[in-house]
């Protein structure tokens, strides 16, 4: 089994995995089964309460040569700072107080009804991670990498020549705490996961009745923060037919454009682009191939990038212009 990276050991699971808490570890474990971008993007704490400061850098200078007898100018650098948001995600779980007593174990129904409840959190969570946009919720909302780059500019947002409306994209990331990375706030739970066991509760039953139940609250506070700009590409207008060995050719030159020296390079694709690199394989398999990642799971791979399956990118997505 391969060893983990320093990207690998700080994902949201394997943050929960060390806190003694097992609900944090479940909620986690369960939405990326549908959202495979939380097994490799690492998490880190936002450095200011509910948001993450970035400061980058511009305008660099360079050093000036200098002949004997002449004096050196000084030089500074340009910087800006760029807010990163994170999102409040919230489930509420209600189970009959009777039905777990008659059960016989209380805790396992509770668990059951939860997967289906975290599941449709998780899958909202990641979509905002794709298409969310802060301007539609002022106060509690993240950019989404599509919101990010949504338009042509044959650098980051390459255009893969796909028209009508039943197109997709592929992400190539670069995956660091210097790089792209999650971010959760300050004092809520494990790895901005918290769960509230409420106990016994009344519920008006709609008919005038009341009855009791056991009530859960499930909240998700997370964020993208992008450290550095060239840490994510995307390969927009992606048609279902789009030729198999032409994907894979433009991921590979592509990929030479993201920030150099990351722990960890994924592509982010739904089933549809991710059956055309499938096809790939059978054409380049020096280049894209099975193996398992850190985890002991199997995996494909292409070059150094692990290809992973993100449900919520879209299959009708409009032309990107």
């Amino acid at each position: 089994m391969p060893t983990l990276n320093v990207a690998d050991r700080l994902t949201a699971i394997e943050i929960v995995r060390r806190s003694s808490e097992p609900w944090p570890f479940r909620i986690v474990e369960v939405i990326q089964q549908t959202n495979e971008i939380l097994r490799d993007m690492p998490f880190t704490q936002a450095n200011d309460g509910t948001t993450h400061k970035i400061v980058r850098r511009s305008g660099l200078q360079v050093a000036a040569t200098r002949d004997y007898y002449q004096g050196t100018k000084a030089v500074a650098t340009q910087t800006s700072t760029v807010e990163e948001h994170t999102g409040m995600y919230q489930a509420l779980s209600e189970v009959d107080a009777d039905l777990a007593l008659h059960s016989g174990d209380a805790d396992a129904v509770q668990r059951t009804e939860a997967v289906g409840i975290i599941n449709g959190m998780g899958i909202q969570q990641a979509e905002n991670f794709i298409y969310g946009k802060r301007t539609a919720n002022a106060k509690n909302g993240v950019d989404g990498f599509a919101t990010r780059l949504a338009k042509i500019d044959g650098k980051f947002v390459i255009d893969m020549g796909g028209t009508g409306t039943d197109l997709t994209s592929v992400y190539l990331v670069a995956l660091g705490d210097t790089y792209l990375h999650g971010i959760y706030p300050r004092g809520i739970g494990t790895a901005g996961v918290s769960v509230e066991r409420r106990g016994k509760q009344d519920k008006d039953d709609g008919n005038g009745g009341t009855y009791q139940v056991l009530r859960t609250y499930f909240k998700l506070q997370w964020g993208i923060a992008l450290e550095n700009p060239r840490s994510i590409i995307r390969l927009a207008n992606i048609a279902p037919d789009h030729d198999p060995e032409d994907l894979v050719d433009v991921i590979l030159s592509k990929g030479r454009r993201l920030a150099q020296g990351a722990p960890t390079y994924a592509i982010y694709g739904n089933y549809t682009a991710l059956d055309i690199i499938d096809k790939a394989a059978y054409k380049k398999p020096n280049v894209v191939f099975t193996a398992t990642d850190p985890w002991g799971r199997p995996i494909t791979m292409l070059r150094n990038f692990r290809v992973r399956t993100v449900e919520a990118i879209s299959d009708t997505e409009e032309h990107v212009a």
